[in-house]
């Protein structure tokens, strides 16, 4: 059998690293204007903190699944 590593092995999902990167990114960008403008007006800033964290959270899970992979 022949031993895996990332040359063999590798894999690119297009709706995986693509589309979900992309709407990731375009709504952790968006939380952050979100919790500017909700600054600046002094409304719901909790609610835009814990949008955030959520948003910041999804993003570094989706960063470490592809991750754990390669170092097993």
């Amino acid at each position: 059998m022949q031993q895996q590593n990332f040359k063999n092995h590798s894999r690119l999902v297009p709706v995986y690293h693509y589309v979900l990167f992309t709407v990731l990114l375009a709504t952790l960008v968006l939380t952050i204007i979100n919790v500017v403008e909700n600054y600046r007006q002094g409304n719901n800033l909790m609610q835009s903190i814990i949008l955030l964290l959520m948003t910041a959270s999804f993003t570094i899970v989706f960063l470490i699944v592809r991750q754990f992979p390669l170092k097993a």
